[in-house]
């Protein structure tokens, strides 16, 4: 048999009528001689295995449906699909909302593994990354046994097993969830995308804690208005019901929400950099190249608290990540003591100069309006050196942040406008849609669709002491030109430049 990573052991195995039973609230018809047990979930024909159940359903790029008569002869004990969908083929079992089954299904094939450990779900438009790993590194310093998924990766006690969607799809999810558990995790931690909320791909979890780090602009090429947007990211605290929540209510939107919620008697942890009132106040000491300080206020103790992270918006992930520890059981000293030795997570806000450069390179993930906006603001109250920032903007994403990057960026003295991901679009006219937004009375701007010769030259370019932000890509390894996926890493080509830098300073 093959591990619980993959298939669910046989002494454990849930029969075709029990999985009826668990979906009860979709009103499950069976149509064909459904027995047998269950030892998996895919929706995926070309991976079903004997005992496994297909999940046949229509998708943005395929149609599932097509391929029940192949699950079935690869031996699937039963078809689960959505009523009125089409499919013919038996044993199967109809719901009536499969968007939600598919993941109360997984969940319950594999053992409901979140009833077995504390989960903690991070959602929000930017930190949602950094909080997860300060959270890990934060317990592993306290010898928890923890497992996080997210936009790196599925990680068991800091060691990468595999990489994913910011949040997969129900099926792997539950395998992954179910594996960390055969582990020993007690800890899970979860990023929660809006599309995740909306596909119901966590479904059927157990949320002990969850927070919502900030809201701004993203994703509108999905949800088509920041209302929409934003009642997506809300269903994690009105829908699954966490033991108890954490928002950063130094975000106005958050700060009206989380009184919505604490008036309806929910359990809230608030977190502020600003507002002596919140329940986890900040207040801070020093924003330094070196790191924050800040003296911290939680029920009436006090703490002093240093990190080695930087910036004021990597102060609010700490103020968060804090705030999830105290909602999950650690003392307040416990909690402050293991995230003051955090390091942060690979592509936010990092430094990637040595020690003999004349200027300083960050790489960040920053991909939105809000997000550049908060690193530019980040990087100029830590110098007052010349600010030149490298960005580009996504294709066949959001097409309305493109002018909105452009103007967060004028900000800096000077930027370069490349490509980042064009996809199947046409990098000049992203790039022509960014610049509608960009004050270049003010920026000295220059345009490079190609990103590595893009960051060469602004590295190239600038002047002693001067700080040069590469945005938007951050801890990825490739870009997607026109369907394919290329190898390139931001940190990679940086390095490079700063060493053709150093040799030419060397040469002169």
């Amino acid at each position: 048999m093959a591990s619980r990573s993959t298939e669910v052991a046989l002494s454990q195995a849930l029969s075709v009528q029990g999985l009826v039973g668990q979906l009860q609230e979709f009103d499950p018809h069976v149509y064909g001689d459904a027995d047998g047990l269950i030892f998996g979930i895919s929706e995926d024909s070309r991976s079903i295995k004997s005992g496994y159940i297909f999940l046949a359903r229509r998708g943005e790029k395929s149609d599932g449906t097509k391929w029940a008569v192949s699950a079935l002869q690869s031996g699937a004990v039963a078809v689960l699909c959505e009523r009125g969908a089409g499919v013919k083929e038996e044993p199967r079992i109809e719901v009536n909302d499969l968007r939600r089954a598919w993941g109360v299904a997984a969940q319950a094939i594999y053992g409901q593994p979140t009833e077995h450990m504390n989960v903690i779900g991070v959602t929000g438009t930017n930190g949602k990354t950094t909080v997860a790993v300060l959270l890990e590194q934060a317990y592993l310093s306290v010898q928890r046994q923890v497992a996080r998924s997210g936009t790196l990766g599925f990680y068991v006690n800091g060691a990468q097993q595999s990489g994913s969607l910011t949040t997969p799809m129900p099926d792997e999810l539950a395998r992954n969830l179910a594996s960390a558990q055969e582990l020993g995790c007690s800890e899970a931690l979860l990023e929660v995308s809006s599309h995740a909320l909306v596909q119901g791909r966590v479904e059927g979890i157990r949320f002990q804690a969850a927070a919502f780090t900030n809201l701004s602009q993203d994703h509108l090429d999905y949800h088509h208005s920041m209302k929409e947007y934003f009642e997506a990211k809300k269903s994690l605290f009105l829908e699954y019901s966490p033991r108890r929540s954490v928002f950063n209510i130094d975000d106005p939107a958050l700060r009206q929400f989380a009184q919505e919620l604490e008036d309806s008697g929910q359990e809230l942890i608030t977190v502020s950099c600003s507002d002596p009132g919140a329940d986890l106040y900040f207040e801070i000491g020093a924003l330094t190249q070196s790191g924050v300080r800040a003296t911290l206020h939680y029920q009436g103790q006090k703490l002093e608290f240093a990190s080695r992270l930087v910036g004021r918006h990597n102060l609010e992930n700490l103020g968060t990540s804090l705030g999830l520890l105290l909602a999950n059981g650690l003392s307040f000293q416990e909690a402050a003591a293991a995230l003051s030795g955090a390091k942060g997570a690979p592509g936010r806000f990092q430094r990637v100069e040595a020690e003999e450069d004349d200027i300083t390179v960050l790489v960040d993930y920053a991909h939105t309006p809000d997000a550049i906006e908060r690193v530019i603001q980040a990087l100029r109250e830590l110098s007052a050196q010349p600010l030149i920032t490298v960005f580009g903007c996504g294709g066949d994403r959001d097409r309305k942040k493109r002018p909105l990057m452009g103007k967060a960026a004028s900000s800096s003295d000077a930027i370069w406008v490349t490509s980042d991901n064009p996809r199947s679009e046409s990098p000049q006219k992203i790039v022509e849609e960014i610049l509608q937004g960009v004050d270049q009375s003010a920026t000295v701007t220059s345009v490079e669709l190609d990103r590595k010769q893009a960051i060469q030259g602004a590295i190239a370019a600038a002047h002693p002491g001067s700080v040069v932000l590469i945005a938007g890509k951050g801890h990825e390894q490739y870009q997607e030109i026109a369907g394919e996926r290329l190898s390139f890493d931001d940190v990679v080509v940086a390095v490079d430049a700063l060493e053709r830098r150093r040799n030419h300073v060397r040469g002169a």
